[in-house]
């Protein structure tokens, strides 16, 4: 079987050369890499995680279907391991565990994948001229018919600098973040598993390729 010898990183402190088979698909390898490493994050038992390499200094994971010939990993490459545990209200869902990012997903499994850099979350309402074409997230199905939670304009989400960070636009019901409340016209960094709520309706944030830094929540 033909192999490749690569840098593995965490991420944090630990690094390794390991020589790996090229034909493998990445979702079969990436445990035993983990271990071989020593991996700083590694999961406790039981812990339901997703394991996510890529080249270094990307954000784009590779997918865990494919080999690393496959992802063009070649001789001498240095890629960064990342393991990310599965929120609870997402393990048992497919898309939990298939779902990449960036994104909100909800408890059911609905999927709102971030398709640019500025995505308007709220709900559709074609008299105040709020088509379903202008929001990047769109929640009407999951609220209240009779009684939305969710403004026409509830929030933004903005990509600056590599993050994605959640504005909220003087929302009527607020917007909260892990229970804290994000005041009106203010704007927080979304990181990997965050609970967002907007009005009453709750989704959590996902992006497997997101780096943990330091002093993150």
């Amino acid at each position: 079987m033909t192999a490749v010898v690569v840098t593995v990183k965490d991420g944090k402190a630990n690094t390794r050369d390991l020589e790996l088979p090229a034909e493998r698909p990445v979702e079969a390898l990436a445990p035993w890499i983990a271990k071989a490493i020593e991996h700083s994050d590694l999961p406790a038992e039981g812990e339901a995680v997703k394991y996510i390499l890529k080249f270094e200094n990307s954000i784009e994971p590779i997918p865990p279907e494919n080999s690393l010939r496959a992802a063009g990993v070649v001789h001498g490459d240095v890629l960064q391991l990342l393991i990310k545990v599965i929120p609870k209200e997402l393990s048992g869902s497919d898309a939990g565990r298939r779902f990449a990012g960036p994104g909100l997903v909800s408890t059911d499994g609905k999927v709102f994948p971030f398709r640019a850099k500025n995505a308007l979350v709220g709900r559709v309402d074609t008299a105040s001229g709020v088509a379903k074409s202008v929001l990047g997230v769109d929640l009407t199905s999951l609220d209240s018919e009779g009684s939305p939670s969710v403004s026409r304009r509830h929030a933004q989400v903005l990509l600056r600098k590599g993050s994605y960070l959640l504005h909220d636009l003087k929302s009527t019901n607020g917007t909260r973040i892990n229970g804290k409340e994000l005041g009106p016209d203010s704007r927080a960094e979304l990181r990997h598993g965050d609970r967002v709520q907007f009005g009453d309706v709750g989704l959590i944030f996902v992006w497997d390729g997101q780096e943990v830094k330091k002093g993150s929540h």
